[in-house]
């Protein structure tokens, strides 16, 4: 087995998108690191701590990440390349045997996920009124604090990677739409 010798963070944990963006764009050839702020990307490639970082820049539905947008301006970095991804939103629960999606979806009270993810869906919180946004720091690590606090009457809005990787269920899929698309940057020192 071939071990990837390119290094490229992502802000999140595993089942980020932008770690789903990393194996689209490097075609599975680069060895993903995690860090917890958006800033930690940019210090992480000036440090010649990683080759690369992938950065989320625009969102097809709420615009530009704003917070990357000046980070991109403080740092100057040159951008690598650049990727789109379909972001395809799930409604993650704790697994429940026997019990109707749709029933589930009604005895929930509160979703916790990435602000931006939140906005994504916002047509979704219309026609879903009971249900409560709660902000957190990113999508993937809202599915794993769900998936060891097993609380039954929460979700998470998350990636579908990130229902396997927490071995949560999805329930409801595609909560923006078909026609949510991030486009990402890939930044480097050189």
């Amino acid at each position: 087995m071939v071990v990837p010798h390119i290094k490229v963070c992502y802000q999140g944990i595993p089942g980020a998108y932008s770690q789903i963006a990393i194996d689209k764009y490097f075609k599975r050839k680069a060895l993903a690191y995690s860090k917890k702020e958006f800033k930690d990307l940019f210090k992480s490639v000036l440090e010649k701590k990683s080759d690369y970082a992938m950065v989320p820049i625009v969102n097809s539905i709420i615009g530009p990440i704003k917070k990357n947008v000046k980070l991109m301006a403080k740092y100057s970095l040159p951008i690598k390349g650049k990727v789109s991804l379909y972001i395809n939103h799930c409604l993650l629960v704790v697994p429940a045997k026997g019990v109707n999606p749709s029933k589930r979806l009604k005895e929930l009270r509160k979703v916790y996920s990435h602000p931006a993810a939140l906005a994504q869906c916002y047509k979704f919180f219309k026609t879903h009124p009971w249900l409560k946004p709660i902000k957190a720091n990113d999508t993937a690590g809202s599915a794993k604090k769900l998936a060891i606090s097993k609380d039954k009457n929460t979700s998470v809005i998350a990636s579908s990677k990130a229902a396997k990787l927490y071995k949560l269920q999805i329930i409801k899929k595609n909560l923006a739409g078909k026609n949510n698309y991030t486009h990402f940057l890939v930044i480097s020192r050189k």
